[in-house]
């Protein structure tokens, strides 16, 4: 009943954008409130951390593609991915899939069941902004960022988009289409629409033995909406509402079972100049080969309050309940997560130069509090002039994960008494820019460290099933560096960039089945080396090239690190063109993924495929 309800209202609003987009007065322009309060504050208050915001004209060329997709374009992030198309999980700073918080528009939207993302159900075109928050931020997040946190967010220029239709083939027989548009009914209420679609037969050739066998049996497909509405109540006060269904039903390649996802998320928000009320509610569906099924619904109300001391110190306080309720085969009835957090955010600026935070987390679950999650960073301007910066900054955090609910409640193996996950994290930075006319270098380093207990392992057990517990021990280190130049004439723009990381993470202790021989060894699926790069030409006639490429060095499949994948490399080329019709713009693109046509796995196993050929055309009716 809740999807059907769902798309009657959804389908209800499609045509909509299109009647008051022709209907709109550009001259009756709105006024976008920028200074109003944000939901997730790390710009601020996230002061040491680094963030990433992924290249959005790579993101423009990956149509039919994943988060999970564009991810492994950084180092610092590996994706574990079971085949195209397949389940996607992420590494980022050599921690586990569930240390890194997935936030859409503040919401946390990782599997309460799981305690982690499935990267390959969110798509692109699910997020107007992608950002990467490197390292842990559990004081200033929550639970699950002691690695991280991928941010998906809206924004409000979504509304002034023109009507457009794309797309797209991808040779491994995948159609893709998407349909969408900013509109406007007042000088008050405007909005954003979406429906997306992607058809796939996923075939392509299994190159990893011989004789190679083409593959063909492990098909998908998804579809979604998103609408966003922006409700201008006063100058300084705005009512935002926020949906988004996502459906992925695929052939599993590793197995041949059918896996059905169905997710559900809907946000209620109110902000002005110095406070923020949201209500959400979020619905996971899971039906895995028709025999299991995981069902949970997760309601969840926030408050937060800026407070301005002075032109130099600010705060923010708030506080999140939030209720998990799950309906799962394999539980013992019903049983419920009952969470309230506080929080308190301090930004002092004693200087132009010198920034600091201090961010201060508690959380209290059901019947037991995790430890207090503090955080402290800093980030210090050494030196500016009109053609160099020099900045260097770090951080310092107490983070921590709360057990999923299948280690908690899973029948036969879940352990009520787990432990949270907790890890203290540090990182120091120093970044060095130069500007001369039109061109600019840019040159950062930065080394971390994050050391993390009751790390949670499935294990065998006598019984003869699985069980958690809190074995592992985990010390992971690493050092990134990164080389970008951009060079800007009259007739082009030229940029290139080059990424590196390093990452040991090493097992500190045996587990319970006295496994001694992965004491101080690298954890399976964490590769030390990585190493990618971009360059981008746009020509003024509205020319785009791109080449992408990427090495990922062995990764061991053992804990005793007996045996490794061997280090792969790939590289992308993608061509575009755009220009004006009568009515609108035209942009076509093309690509070649996999360009050498490379045999690799990610995960052992389970291939990838070789060369891949894509095109995709899209059109945006004329902006008055």
């Amino acid at each position: 009943m809740w999807r059907l309800f769902y798309f009657l209202f959804i389908y209800g609003w499609l045509g909509l954008p299109f009647w008051l987009w022709a209907q709109s007065d550009s001259t009756q322009a709105y006024r976008l409130q920028e200074v109003l309060i944000t939901a997730l504050p790390y710009e601020r208050y996230g002061v040491g951390l680094q963030r990433i915001t992924p290249d959005s004209l790579l993101a423009s060329y990956l149509p039919a593609q994943s988060v999970g997709d564009l991810l492994l374009q950084y180092p610092d992030a590996y994706i574990k991915a079971y085949g195209s198309g397949m389940l996607q999980s992420i590494s980022l700073r050599g921690t586990a899939a569930g240390h890194t918080a997935v936030l859409w528009n503040g919401v946390n939207i990782n599997s309460p069941t799981l305690g982690e993302a499935d990267f390959s159900t969110l798509p692109l075109s699910s997020a107007y902004q992608l950002h990467i928050i490197q390292g842990g931020s559990s004081p200033l997040i929550g639970s699950d960022a002691i690695g991280g946190a991928i941010l998906l967010e809206s924004n409000e220029q979504s509304s002034r988009l023109a009507p457009s239709l794309r797309v797209a083939y991808r040779s491994t027989q995948q159609w893709t289409g998407q349909l969408q548009s900013g509109w406007q009914a007042s000088a008050r209420l405007h909005g954003f629409s979406q429906v997306y679609g992607s058809y796939s037969q996923n075939v392509f050739e299994n190159r990893l033995i011989k004789p190679h066998r083409k593959i063909d049996y492990a098909p998908f497909h998804f579809f979604g909406t998103r609408q966003e509405l922006f409700y201008q109540i006063k100058e300084q006060a705005q009512l935002n509402f926020y949906s988004w269904y996502h459906e992925y039903d695929r052939i599993l390649l590793s197995n041949r079972a059918r896996q059905l996802d169905k997710n559900l998320r809907l946000l209620l928000q109110y902000r002005d100049l110095h406070q923020l009320a949201q209500l959400s509610f979020v619905r996971n569906f899971l039906n895995y080969n028709e025999s299991s099924q995981t069902n949970t619904s997760q309601w969840q109300a926030q408050y937060q309050y800026e407070i301005t001391w002075s032109r130099q110190l600010s705060s923010r306080i708030g506080a999140t309940g939030t209720l998990v309720q799950t309906d799962v085969d394999n539980y013992e009835g019903h049983p419920q997560r009952r969470q309230v957090e506080t929080f308190v955010f301090t930004q002092w600026e004693p200087s132009a130069r010198l920034h600091i935070a201090f961010n201060l987390r508690k959380v209290w679950v059901n019947a037991y509090a995790p430890p207090l999650s503090p955080s402290l960073g800093f980030d210090y301007l050494l030196f500016s002039t009109t053609m160099l910066n020099l900045k260097t900054g770090g951080s310092a955090s107490f983070n921590y994960k709360l057990p999923s609910l299948n280690a908690l409640y899973w029948q036969p193996g879940g352990n009520p008494d787990i432990r949270p996950e907790s890890g203290f994290y540090n990182n120091f930075y120093i970044r060095l820019q130069h500007r001369k006319e039109k061109q600019q270098w840019q040159l950062g380093v930065e080394g971390f460290r994050n050391h993390i207990n009751d790390w949670i392992l499935w294990q065998p057990v006598p019984q003869g099933y699985w069980a958690p517990s809190n074995v592992r021990e985990v010390l992971s280190w690493g050092i990134q560096t990164s080389l970008s130049h951009t060079q800007n004439t009259n007739r082009m723009l030229f940029s290139q960039e080059l990424h590196y990381t390093f990452t040991r993470a090493l097992n500190q202790k045996p587990t319970d089945n006295g496994d001694q021989n992965s004491v101080g060894k690298q954890l399976p699926y964490v590769p030390e080396h990585r190493l990618s790069g971009m360059l981008k030409w746009k020509h003024h006639r509205n020319w785009l090239v791109i080449v992408n490429g990427q090495w990922t060095g062995p990764r061991y499949t053992t804990t005793d690190n007996s045996y490794s994948l061997t280090a792969f490399w790939t590289a992308d080329l993608h061509m575009g063109k755009q220009w004006q019709a009568n009515y609108g713009q035209w942009s076509l693109q093309v690509g070649v993924l996999n360009l050498f046509d490379k045999a690799y796995e990610q995960i052992q196993n389970q291939p990838q495929p070789g060369r891949q050929y894509q095109v995709s055309l899209q059109f945006s009716l004329q902006s008055k």
